[in-house]
């Protein structure tokens, strides 16, 4: 199919199989999704600079909601044998950080070094 003949429901199909699985593959989280129609939707924005269409027909695709991820924070006996634990632990300072911050992974991880 050329770019000019791609209509805005080709690539809603897409988006949706992205989320859906019809197969036993898993599908993809709705953030990736996005992220997926972030890059067609930029690269379909320069073919209208530079002239090949006349309007991105990716504009117009409904993306999929992000869920809320469930939060189980640890119970007051888990955090006693958690800091049991790792009591003399080399990284007892930056699972503490953690712990009691609730900074991100990469973030802890920039922290310890370990990049």
């Amino acid at each position: 199919m050329r770019i000019q003949e791609l209509p805005p429901i080709h690539i809603q199909k897409f988006i949706n199989g992205l989320t859906n699985s019809k197969d036993n593959s898993k599908p993809l989280n709705p953030k990736t999704a996005k992220n997926i129609h972030g890059v067609l939707h930029s690269a379909l924005q320069q073919a209208v600079r530079i002239g090949y269409l006349s309007a991105n027909p990716a504009t117009m695709a409904i993306l999929p909601k992000r869920s809320a991820s469930e939060i189980n924070p640890l119970k007051d006996k888990e955090v006693a044998q958690f800091l049991a634990e790792i009591k003399g632990h080399k990284f007892e300072y930056l699972y503490l950080v953690d712990l009691f911050t609730g900074i991100r992974q990469s973030e802890i991880i920039g922290c310890s070094g370990m990049t």
